[in-house]
């Protein structure tokens, strides 16, 4: 054996000699408590009771009643138990703590020491969420006086240290089984909304039949349709609000005070044109039962023509303008689109940058307008028959798309371009002797060349920033942008007081007082008109874009233009991921964040046809004559011709007065009745979203 070996055997001779220990009768063992028996006369216990049902349904106050009831009576027979209090929660679910205040009442008493133990009928009466569960029920154990649960369909004593593999069991049950009817209720929800079967809430305006159909109550009807009268008037929500308050009209719950966010609700409710759409918000965590907004997470259903309207449709849309205006501080009220109708610019329509209602497909039929091309609703069509257009099925690449989807009335792509000119034929070209045969040549893309006197723009978030070099090229303070949503074409010229337009002027240079700051871009904030751009251009709003200008001259002036074709895309990194094919790494930015992308017509050329750029994007007009003068002509949507702004303020005061006017119950005290036959209240009238004494 060698000396390691046999150093070995001496440690470990040594340790058994170790734990051989002492003589037992040398111990003196002081032994602990036994485990408390709950129900022995001789211990006293200061009992609790929870009792719980899910629902406020009056079918299950039975439920709720029989276990008040029942505890009462088993607290009563058994000797040793003192009832402090019955702690009940009525139509709360146990999924969660919140909204449980008889519950959270019977657990600051537990800390106070007022309870020494807690009875409840079974574990999903206690809780129905496995973590909630198992920990309060540590906690109360934990206490300085500790407190136990007795769950008695189960005879599960928390006191038990065995108890807590029982009871994580049984709470996953009862947990999963919340998890069960939360799946079967979703399904059933879905098969009705399938069937055209809505739910059918209560709503100021409307009363449900035997059938749960709405039908109008008329004297409800008239305060909603004073409510979107006096928006179109100018009015705001919470001008809206104070005058019903004044006026003492009630709510659905039959309360006198009214809030902005109660009109907003209202006014941005389609069932009041008639419409339903189901599925506005959903639960994704049948656990926290928090709702979230439904942005294409769930199936919408939406059926036109449900029910009777109480607003037309044309005011139903104006209204979602206004609201969307509003919502982003705009103070413009419903403008036009300007679009040019003669001369170079035909078919240009100018930018207007504050105003946040108008749609990508608002751009497309202004463009058409001023081609003189029949818009998808000229007067004799009827839009409350036309069918919603439904988004397409997810794919992929869908969030290389848009997130903003279709409205109900936007003109399907194949109206587009219809009996429009060919703005992309390929055009013929005379080739003449001596000329150089440029057809297997190509005109290489600005975009792969970087100079210093290259003119940019980069459409950032909700910003627009031009490059010092476009500063450079036009000396002005304020420009206007122009598009072409159909050559897909964008220019820029200069702004000026007394220039057409004026009031869509941008400013982009910092400040041109300072002679350090006037050739610093200034970023344009486009939050009101960008994701319209967007959606008519198809692109992601995730994504940066980059286009390369050139400088021309429209009439005299100086201008820049812009393909909206020919556009460097930066996608963010992680939007990549899985798109790109195993060993094929992305060229990326100078801080390696975003991937410089191009558009796939690209994929196979450096560049353009050279005979392709004799013709200009711009025509010029024949050599020597005269240019036509721009001529400038306003759109607006068909459905939002509104009567005039006298018109509507009439219609205001005619809805209160009829409203002042009709019977209530008399006063109790005489001295309250007005004399005249009219009501004092009737002769305030609204202008211009102001009150004004009736003289």
């Amino acid at each position: 054996m060698t000396a390691n070996e046999q150093n070995s055997q001496d440690v470990k001779s040594k340790i058994r000699q170790r734990y051989l220990g002492v003589d037992p009768a040398l111990l003196d063992v002081i032994p602990a408590k036994p485990l408390e028996d709950i129900f022995a006369s001789k211990n006293t216990q200061n009992v609790a009771v929870y009792a719980r049902v899910s629902t406020g349904d009056p079918r299950q106050t039975s439920s709720y009643e029989l276990q008040k009831n029942h505890y009462s009576d088993f607290i009563s027979r058994t000797p040793n138990w003192n009832l402090v209090k019955i702690y009940a929660d009525e139509g709360i679910s146990g999924t969660s703590l919140n909204h449980r205040e008889a519950f959270q009442e019977m657990i600051e008493d537990c800390k106070t020491g007022n309870i020494d133990l807690i009875v409840t009928k079974s574990v999903s009466r206690f809780a129905r969420n496995v973590v909630d569960c198992i920990q309060i029920v540590r906690d109360l154990r934990a206490l300085p006086h500790p407190v136990g649960v007795f769950f008695e369909t189960e005879y599960i004593n928390t006191f038990d240290p065995k108890s807590e593999m029982s009871l994580s069991m049984l709470a996953a049950m009862a947990q999963e089984e919340s998890h069960t009817k939360s799946e079967i209720m979703n399904s059933s929800i879905e098969m009705r909304f399938q069937r055209g079967i809505f739910l059918t809430p209560p709503i100021i305006g409307y009363d449900r039949d035997d059938n749960g159909k709405l039908i109008i109550n008329e004297e409800e009807a008239q305060t909603i349709r004073l409510i979107y009268k006096m928006t179109l008037n100018g009015n705001s929500c919470s001008e809206i609000a104070e005058k019903l308050t004044d006026l003492g009209l009630k709510t659905k719950r039959g309360r006198t005070v009214w809030h902005d966010r109660t009109i907003r609700n209202i006014l941005s409710n389609e069932r009041y044109c008639g419409d339903v759409l189901a599925r506005k918000t959903f639960t994704p965590n049948y656990l926290d039962h928090k709702s979230k907004r439904n942005r294409q997470d769930r199936n919408q259903y939406r059926q036109r023509n449900h029910h009777e309207a109480i607003i037309s449709r044309d005011e139903f849309e104006a209204v979602q303008r206004i609201l969307v205006a509003t919502g982003l501080k705009s103070k413009i009220p419903l403008p036009d689109l300007t679009v040019i109708s003669e001369g170079l610019l035909k078919g240009f329509i100018s930018v207007n940058p504050r105003w946040p209602g108008f749609r990508y497909y608002d751009y497309l039929n202004a463009c058409k307008n001023a081609y003189g091309i029949p818009l998808p609703y000229a007067e004799g069509t009827n839009v409350a028959a036309r069918q919603p257009s439904l988004p397409a099925t997810n794919r992929q690449d869908d969030h290389l798309k848009p997130r903003e989807h279709l409205a109900p009335d936007e003109p399907s792509s194949g109206q587009d371009m219809q009996s429009l000119p060919d703005f992309d034929a390929a055009p013929t070209f005379e080739a003449f002797a001596g000329e150089f045969d440029l057809r297997s040549f190509e005109v290489v893309h600005s975009q792969f060349f970087s100079t210093h006197d290259s003119i940019t723009v980069l459409f950032k978030d909700s910003n627009i920033i031009f490059n010092p070099a476009a500063i450079r090229s036009m000396d002005c303070e304020c420009v206007e942008l122009l598009i072409h949503p159909f050559k897909k074409l964008l220019l820029v010229r200069p702004s000026q007081e007394g220039m057409p337009n004026h009031h869509n002027a941008m400013q982009w240079i910092m400040d041109r007082q300072n002679e350090n700051l006037a050739k610093r871009p200034k970023p344009i904030r486009s939050t009101a008109f960008l994701p319209a751009i967007y959606n008519l251009l198809n692109w992601n709003p995730d994504c940066r874009y980059q286009l390369t200008g050139t400088k021309t001259n429209i009439n005299g002036k100086p201008a820049i233009l812009f393909s909206l074709k020919d556009f460097e895309c930066f996608i963010p990194i992680e939007l990549l991921d899985g798109i790109l094919p195993d060993g094929i790494l992305p060229l990326t930015d100078v801080r390696k964040k975003h991937a410089l992308a191009f558009p796939a017509d690209w994929e196979k050329s450096f560049g353009t046809f050279p005979y392709l750029l004799r013709k200009p994007a711009i025509p010029s007009g024949k050599p020597g004559s005269p240019s036509k003068p721009e001529a400038f002509i306003t759109y607006r949507d068909p459905r939002m011709e509104l009567p005039p702004k006298e018109k509507m303020q009439k219609q205001v005061n005619h809805i209160l007065t009829a409203i002042s006017c009709q019977p209530s119950k008399p006063p109790d005290d005489d001295s309250h009745v007005v004399k005249n036959d009219v009501p004092e209240t009737s002769s305030q009238l609204i202008t211009n979203g102001k009150e004004q004494r009736h003289e």
